[in-house]
């Protein structure tokens, strides 16, 4: 529509601001002040006019400034007019007064507007009650289910919705549990057949390597073989450890024994010995005892050893 004003909400006061020019463009007074009978307001393409002027106020001019005019329309004022405003229509008004314009008789389009006649009324439906019928707007909850209706609508195809419902039901086949690798490993194994082939065959390597207790938790099988029960003793708990970590020689092995060459290894000095400098000892960080000695053979034959470590506890 030409000089479409805009869309507005029914019961709304729509304004225009307009100039008078002259011939060469220049700004110019009309012969008299312009009126409101001076407009002609059509609705919908019909030739089928307003039938008063009531609610067209036309200031002319304008802020006192020369060839500069107001007019307002007050769609809210139906008097004599019933049924005219309405929502979901669009209006032309025309002006084509009796003054003149710089000696000429003139007519013109002012403006077209409509009144709740665009899709920005809410995807044509979300903003129905904004006011509703009753001039009552909206709640914040009315809007916002309002507007997530429309998302959904856009986002939850019926193919995506198909698809989802696949997804779902091949993962509640394994009844997962986050707690439990085994399932894990299941889910991820279902989910290579599609697009992660390549886990697949990796998760397949894992097969036959976990095993669950009688408790339901799941290791390793060398971890489980190795795990102590419990009711293990120490003398047990210390055989278990000794297998665990391949011990074979330094004697008799006890919990205590084992923690101190731990913690010598991890955080003791080493110092050539007083009596024999070619050997090193490990020290004991917290009592400074010698827990670890080491004899290096500087000029090793081939194949032979060359370090020799002995367990002074």
């Amino acid at each position: 529509m030409k000089n479409y004003a805009g869309d507005f909400l029914e019961d709304s006061v729509v304004r225009c601001l307009f100039t008078t020019n002259d011939k060469a463009g220049g700004i110019v007074a009309p012969s008299s002040a312009f009126e409101n009978a001076d407009v002609t307001i059509y609705k919908d393409g019909s030739d089928a006019q307003k039938a008063t002027v009531n609610g067209i106020t036309m200031t002319s001019p304008f802020d006192a400034t020369v060839g500069l005019h107001l007019l307002e329309i007050d769609t809210s004022d139906d008097t004599g007019d019933a049924g005219f405003w309405v929502t979901g229509s669009d209006y032309q008004v025309y002006s084509a007064p009796d003054e003149t314009i710089d000696g000429e008789s003139v007519g013109v389009i002012l403006l077209s507007f409509s009144i709740e006649n665009r899709l920005m009324r809410g995807t044509d439906g979300a903003n129905t009650t904004v006011p509703d019928a009753a001039g009552v707007a909206a709640t914040e909850a009315e809007v916002i289910a309002a507007v997530a209706g429309f998302a959904l609508a856009s986002v939850c195809t019926e193919a995506r919705l198909a698809r989802l419902d696949v997804d779902v039901s091949s993962r509640n086949a394994t009844a997962p549990d986050n707690a439990n690798i085994v399932n894990i490993h299941n889910i991820v194994k279902a989910a290579g057949d599609g697009d992660l082939a390549a886990i697949k065959v990796i998760m397949d390597k894992y097969d036959g390597l976990l095993e669950v207790d009688s408790g339901g938790n799941t290791f390793t099988v060398q971890a489980l073989q190795n795990a102590p029960t419990a009711e293990m003793n120490a003398a047990e708990l210390q055989a278990a450890m000794k297998a665990m970590i391949g011990l074979t020689v330094g004697g008799t092995w006890t919990w205590e024994k084992l923690m101190k060459i731990t913690n010598a290894w991890i955080a003791g000095d080493w110092r050539r010995q007083v009596a024999d400098p070619s050997i090193q000892e490990l020290l004991d960080p917290e009592d400074g005892s010698v827990i670890l000695e080491q004899v290096l053979d500087k000029t090793p034959a081939a194949g032979s050893k060359y370090k020799t470590i002995t367990v002074k506890i």
